[in-house]
């Protein structure tokens, strides 16, 4: 994939520092993640510190617990704090969060919260058999906004293969189980898809090059039974993130990005970040548009286009980052560190900037794929002057297959839309890129295309 490759060598060979408006929240030691419920409602979730390291909050010995914040998406004030007076979350945060409720893994249990009042529900509303045996991520089945079951992972230890488990909420009874790869450390459900239910990120033994992706398969008329692919993606896999199709594996050990085709389920490339040692990458976001966030220890975040590998630069969130969150418009940052150090900070950083389009005037609406009619089809409604769009079908090597204009519809003084439909029939199945252009804004779309 070199588009993506460009994107990501020149995060590691630039210095430019983007400085853009940003505030900052205090909250609660180490903050790890962010979760936006609705419109106006944030959920921080912190890990307080614990200073032997042993999971219990000892006050008198100095410990601090950890914390659940609830914040004003808009004003930035708190509506809500409590103390997880259970224990300390599992590092790192893994844990499922609905609309409506937050599992948490607590050893060899989940807890369930009740995600608007923090309160808790069942304690145990999983038990493993074996106490020996630790949950380390938990993700949720809907089904038409009703949580439906749990999918989970568990280990023994570090060095023995994990166990991946699906989980009837209905009728607290398991429903699919199997082995899978050495420290279970991620899962990111497909609700979307028809034959993938989740992807399983196994970190492996730590620089021994051994992680891999575990891919769960939804029965189907040649096999009716639940099944498992999995492809090797490098050295010490951190976290998930999917857009449009592909999926990316943030690797801390190996300090790079391993792109995957979700339809085949076959590695794309393996791109490095540019970080080193203990200061690698940690998490990432994707925007609609393709702009990848991708949070590093080296007390940064690295911005890029996926699709073009135009490099946005590096920002810096005034700590070293863990969780991040696009929310708004704005990009949330919570600081788990003070930046350059392993000392604990308390700190959410909010960048104020403009993601997706580069020119806010601009809406690009309504982009959709035509699968019967072999095309694309977008609206575009714009309150600049220019009365031209150009877009451009690009392949992943970079090179553009085919290119077309259209002259914008008056609508008012200070209105003009733009209507039009691309052809794909003559073009190879695979991956592309569309890049929509308008005066100085630009929006592009990764797209898998089926002959």
């Amino acid at each position: 994939m070199k588009i993506l490759f460009l994107l990501l060598l020149c995060f590691c060979s630039s210095s430019t520092i983007l400085h853009s408006q940003y505030s900052t929240i205090g909250v609660g030691h180490q903050p790890l993640s962010i979760f936006q419920q609705n419109v106006d409602t944030v959920h921080i979730f912190c890990n307080g510190i614990d200073k032997n390291f042993d999971g219990i909050c000892q006050l008198d010995s100095g410990d601090i617990p950890a914390t659940w914040w609830q914040i004003d998406a808009y004003t930035k004030a708190l509506k809500g704090i409590s103390v997880m007076e259970r224990g300390y979350f599992d590092f790192p945060f893994r844990n499922a969060i609905t609309k409506q409720h937050m599992y948490c893994s607590r050893a060899n249990k989940i807890e369930q919260y009740d995600l608007s009042t923090r309160q808790l529900i069942d304690s145990s509303i999983v038990q493993l058999d074996n106490p020996s045996k630790k949950i380390t991520a938990i993700t949720a089945l809907e089904n038409n906004g009703k949580e439906i079951a749990l999918m989970y992972s568990s280990k023994k230890d570090y060095v023995s293969p994990g166990e991946f488990t699906l989980f009837s909420l209905a009728n607290k009874t398991v429903l699919f189980s199997t082995y899978i790869g050495i420290n279970p450390q991620h899962i990111l459900a497909f609700p979307e898809s028809q034959t993938l239910m989740c992807a399983i990120l196994c970190e492996g033994t730590f620089g021994s090059n051994d992680s891999k992706i575990f891919f769960v398969l939804k029965p189907n008329s040649n096999n009716p039974n639940i099944s498992i692919d999995s492809i090797d993606i490098g050295d010490t896999g951190n976290y998930l993130a999917e857009s449009n199709g592909i999926l990316l594996a943030v690797m801390n050990g190996s300090h790079e990005i391993t792109a995957i085709n979700l339809e085949d389920r076959t590695l794309i490339g393996k791109f490095p970040v540019g970080t080193s040692g203990y200061n690698g990458p940690r998490e990432a976001v994707i925007d609609p548009s393709g702009i990848v966030f991708v949070s590093t220890y080296n007390s940064d975040i690295r911005k890029g286009l996926l699709s073009s590998g135009t490099l946005e630069g590096i920002l810096d969130p005034k700590g070293k980052p863990e969780g991040i969150a696009l929310i708004n418009g704005a990009l949330w940052v919570a600081n788990a560190y003070k930046s350059g150090s392993y000392d604990y900070d308390s700190t959410i950083t909010i960048m104020e900037q403009p993601v997706g389009i580069l020119n806010n005037d601009n809406n690009i609406s309504r982009i959709s794929i035509d699968e019967y009619q072999n095309c694309i089809q977008f609206s575009l409604e714009t309150q600049q002057s220019e009365s031209l769009l150009t877009c451009r079908i690009i392949d992943l090597q970079g090179t553009t297959i085919m290119e077309n204009s259209f002259e914008g519809q008056y609508v008012s003084s200070d209105k003009t839309l733009f209507t039009g439909r691309i052809f794909l029939k003559n073009i190879m199945s695979g991956i592309y890129i569309a890049e929509y252009t308008i005066g100085n804004a630009r929006k592009t779309m990764l797209f898998i295309h089926r002959n």
